[in-house]
């Protein structure tokens, strides 16, 4: 019955917690259930598993820099430029806007999007373009292999992201119908702009989103590397570099970037994520669950 206490106590700080901080949710959960099923050095064991592990460490600093490009694109106005070029119908712009910026998660992403959907849309009704610019800025988070979801459920289950892919497009393409037959049906017309086509302000930005993707398909298909995450790695700081370059971003401009889209949260959930899958593994009473009786009072818990 402990143990159930432990576990119960566990999930139930994870949830509470996490509303505020999934970091500090998770680690509270770990510390937890570590004091009801581990033994001091079994506690220890599972942190050194966790931090003495190259390819946790290089997925929390991917994870951690992924928003930064995000951010470097922003300040330099090069995101604004890839969407003010989109010369395309309402339809696609609606979809296609949101779900490129969504490639790149950072704190209030959608507030982000928002003002430039805005200003592409502007006769297509508010709250279509609302629904349109949460609906969509999420869908290829299924299917992009930077996402951090992906990334860190992908490497929880031991599984390569790009074997996964195929397996959720079919909920990628479900999730497009339905955005499509609420959301888009019944908008029409092209996207208004006031200034002149620029093939580099569409260009340039992104190529540096797909940089990325493609050096981290590239560097991992071309090469046997001791850890997959620094194929991830490596993409993502080309990315990153390149919109530093190209934006034209100093020192001062990079910090201002860190203060808002504060990368170490990310970092610190991964980080948080792996001590607590540790700390479960390492729980010998805690993989024998399944095979205890749950008694009706821990059911109440």
């Amino acid at each position: 019955m402990l143990i159930w206490i432990g576990f119960s106590l566990a999930i139930i700080l994870l949830l509470v917690i996490s509303r505020r901080s999934l970091a500090l949710g998770m680690a509270a959960a770990a510390v937890v259930l570590a004091l009801f099923t581990l033994s001091p050095s079994q506690m220890g064991g599972a942190l050194v598993t966790t931090f003495a592990d190259p390819s946790i460490l290089l997925l929390a600093f991917v994870v951690g820099l992924i928003p930064m490009i995000g951010g470097a694109l922003e300040a330099s106005g090069e995101m604004e430029r890839l969407v003010a070029n989109m010369r395309i119908g309402r339809r696609p712009f609606l979809a296609l806007s949101p779900a490129l910026l969504g490639m790149l998660p950072m704190p209030g992403g959608a507030l982000l999007s928002a003002p430039l959907v805005e200003r592409g849309a502007t006769e297509t009704p508010a709250d279509i373009k609302a629904a349109a610019n949460v609906w969509f800025r999420h869908a290829l988070y299924l299917v992009y292999p930077l996402g951090p979801a992906l990334i860190a459920s992908a490497k929880i289950a031991s599984l390569d992201v790009y074997r996964v892919i195929p397996f959720l497009t079919p909920a990628l393409l479900l999730n497009l119908l339905l955005g499509y037959v609420f959301l888009l049906r019944r908008v029409d017309g092209r996207v208004g702009h006031s200034g002149r086509f620029s093939p580099a302000g569409l260009l340039v930005p992104l190529a540096i989103i797909l940089a990325a993707p493609v050096l981290d398909l590239v560097v991992k298909r071309s090469f046997l590397l001791p850890y997959p995450e620094i194929g991830t790695a490596v993409g993502v700081m080309v990315s990153f570099i390149a919109a530093i370059v190209i934006g034209r971003l100093d020192r001062a401009d990079i910090k201002q970037v860190a203060q808002k889209m504060r990368p170490w949260k990310f970092s610190l959930i991964i980080l948080a994520m792996f001590v607590f899958l540790n700390v479960f593994r390492a729980s010998t009473n805690i993989n024998n669950l399944a095979a205890r009786p749950m008694r009706r009072t821990n059911s109440i818990i």
